[in-house]
């Protein structure tokens, strides 16, 4: 008699777990399109800026807001914010072979100003790093896309060899060259805008 109870006392409890847990799938799903929009949010920033380690947990959003458009700008201003804080390491870049180098390449590499080989150096910098932005990993389809900034300034006695020669995307290249103030870099961002299309297609406005 014993045995039976427990048995069905056990089956009580399998059953309420069984209906809490149903209960629970039943919540998740009333906020569905904003885990639809993080998680597709979420793919474009894995595919077009690897190098970024976004912490999509860290994103808090006010218990009182109901609207759905306004959680997904919040999310965009936080993973907008998190690109921009993002830690970048500069340090001495890769060389490239010996034999892809130019009987000139030496001296044109301590100029003042940019050397008339320059094209051909950014060229193959942009080629050494895969033809991707150094900083977030941008695939940048052509060399009208890359912008370039360097390990040591020119004008504190750095050179254009490769060793100092950083390869960037625009938005990158904003972030570390640009002595604008926070605020006005972030809006500036092209990021920025194509995270606000996930938002409200193209009538959404950013705020000045």
């Amino acid at each position: 008699m014993q045995f039976l109870i427990l048995v069905l006392i056990f089956l009580l409890i399998i059953t309420l777990v069984y209906f809490l847990m149903k209960r629970s799938k039943v919540v998740v799903k009333k906020d569905e399109p904003l885990d639809v929009f993080i998680k597709a949010i979420e793919l474009y920033m894995d595919k077009n800026h690897p190098k970024i380690n976004i912490n999509y947990k860290h994103i808090e959003l006010p218990k009182e807001e109901k609207s759905l458009r306004i959680k997904q700008t919040l999310i965009v201003e936080n993973i907008i914010e998190q690109f921009y804080e993002h830690e970048f390491l500069i340090k001495s870049q890769e060389s490239i072979p010996k034999d892809k180098l130019w009987p000139s390449y030496t001296y044109n590499s301590q100029r003042n100003s940019y050397p008339n080989d320059w094209i051909k150096r950014k060229e193959l910098a942009y080629m050494r790093d895969s033809r991707c932005c150094k900083r977030c990993g941008q695939e940048l389809a052509s060399l009208n896309e890359v912008y370039t900034s360097f390990v040591r300034p020119i004008k504190d006695g750095g050179g254009y060899n490769f060793e100092n020669i950083i390869i960037l995307c625009s938005d990158c290249n904003r972030i570390v060259e640009s002595d604008s103030q926070k605020a006005s870099i972030i809006n500036s961002l092209k990021l920025y805008d194509n995270l606000l299309k996930f938002i409200g297609g193209w009538g959404y406005q950013k705020s000045p």
